[in-house]
């Protein structure tokens, strides 16, 4: 049974088909340290930004068949029900969403949910769950249930401890979580081992369940944009703004999420060990920030050098890339406006269930194979085979070309205004341009020290969370 499941051709077609539809939907997915996920029995344990795009962007990274665990409300949302059941999604019944009459009634299939975990756990499969038990936007990791963890102990207990299953923290960090074109950083953890939970578990169970959720919390945190202040997450965004072109090179994939996560532990770090510094430099970027804004511009074109004839030369580049590309941005809007636009007003009408990102993706999914597919087969009959076959090559290509000359207008705008403060406000520019060599030059000393303090504790630092873990092992 459990060989057909992982070898169900319809499963590994829609993770392909999924795949595919992500790369289009994100404009970069960086993932990191896929070589962690172990084979044999395994549960992900992961935050829960994102609705339903977080379990299918889990599912199409890792290289086994994984089930999921969702709420049991999705169940009802439209076709969701038999589609789920299809795939062997595993419903858990949370009491949060239970009337006051039916809670008893929830508690009881929850053991049927903890059963068909154990189920599956026992067969070697791996399952997807999130253990903080809703999906929210707030950047900190909340507390989580320990459902994720009894699940796993049981399973173990049941073999004696040598079944081999592990937990694998992930993290999941979006850019825009409702947006097209938007970034998602995947970063997995080190697995937990489960034996090293065996003698606490075997004399205290209630005591090793709260041990092993803390270690699962605190891989989570280390793998997330963890804080409790929503400001300092704007903090580290402007941080990088202006400063991610002198970073120190790291040996990664160079993802604009990934190094927002590196500044915002070095935030963490001094915010205890330099609170006046902190304090003072956090007052000087919001201000720096809010004249930007006050004028209209972004910190990115403060960055270009300028010649005397900058606003010249910058018209000219502007109006030349704007003309060679306005005739493929038009058939793009004509030929994708309808598809791109319908996946918004579906979401909007869906608002109740606070799953934007999901329905845009899911929409989008659906939605642009069908108008595709029907736009070429109407050019097919007016023009032949030869010319739709062409149509329907350059669908995706200017549609996404489209999309890519609306943000330019955008930035255009940007550069606009600024050639034009350029030549009315050159003392109001100079100024700026001298603050924002100060924070950058405030910042290159500090990075030194965070680096060198890193470096002098093994990577492990006041503001750090991920020297968590090996505590747990002596603990345990």
């Amino acid at each position: 049974m459990n060989e057909r499941r992982a070898s169900d051709p319809l499963y590994w077609l829609l993770r392909f088909l999924f795949r595919l539809a992500f790369r289009v939907f994100f404009a970069r997915i960086t993932v990191l340290h896929p070589e962690r996920i172990p084979k044999g029995p395994l549960i992900f344990a992961s935050n829960h930004p994102n609705d339903l795009i977080d379990p299918l962007l889990i599912g199409t990274i890792a290289p086994m068949r994984i089930d999921f665990v969702a709420k049991n409300t999705l169940f009802s949302v439209g076709p969701l029900g038999s589609i789920f059941r299809r795939f062997g999604v595993i419903p858990v019944y949370r009491r949060e969403d239970a009337d006051p009459e039916e809670i008893e009634a929830f508690m009881e299939k929850n053991k049927a949910m903890f059963e068909t975990c154990r189920e599956r756990l026992l067969r070697g499969g791996a399952i997807a769950m999130f253990p903080e038990g809703v999906s929210h936007r707030d950047p900190h990791v909340k507390q989580l249930k320990t459902g994720t963890a009894r699940i796993a102990l049981e399973s173990e207990a049941a073999r004696g401890f040598r079944l081999g299953a592990m937990i694998l923290p992930v993290g999941l960090s979006f850019s825009r979580w409702n947006r097209f074109r938007s970034e998602v950083l995947i970063r997995f953890g080190r697995p937990i081992q489960l034996s090293f939970f065996r003698e606490l578990y075997e004399r205290e169970p209630e005591e090793a369940v709260r041990r092993l959720t803390a270690a699962i919390e605190g891989g989570m945190r280390a793998l997330t944009f963890h804080t409790e202040e929503a400001e300092l997450a704007a903090l580290a965004r402007a941080i990088h703004e202006i400063f991610s072109s002198r970073m120190v090179p790291i040996p990664v994939p160079p993802s604009r999420l990934y190094r927002e996560k590196e500044i915002l532990e070095a935030i963490h770090y001094f915010q205890k060990t330099d609170p006046k510094w902190f304090l003072a430099f956090r007052d000087r970027i919001e201000r720096y920030h809010n004249r930007l804004v006050g004028l209209g511009i972004r910190d990115r074109v403060m960055a270009r050098k300028k010649s005397p004839l900058f606003p010249i030369t910058l018209l000219l580049r502007e109006l030349l890339i704007g003309l060679a590309g306005l005739p493929f941005f038009l058939f793009g809007v004509v030929n994708n406006y309808l598809p791109y636009r319908l996946p918004t007003i579906i979401a909007g009408r869906m608002r109740e269930l606070d799953a934007d990102g999901t329905v845009k993706f899911i929409s989008g999914f659906l939605l642009f194979p069908l108008f595709y597919t029907s736009q070429t087969l109407g050019v097919g009959l007016l023009y032949g085979p030869r010319i739709a076959l062409g149509y329907a090559i350059s669908l995706p290509p200017t549609g996404l070309f489209a999309f890519r000359y609306w943000i330019w207008l955008r930035r255009s705008r940007n550069s606009l205004f600024l050639a034009l403060l350029h030549l009315t406000r050159r003392g109001l520019l100079r100024e700026l341009r001298v603050e924002r060599e100060a924070l950058i030059a405030d910042i290159e000393r500090r990075q030194e020290i965070f680096l060198k303090a890193r470096s002098k504790n093994n990577g492990k630092l006041e503001g750090s969370r991920e020297k968590r873990r090996p505590a747990q092992k002596k603990e345990a």
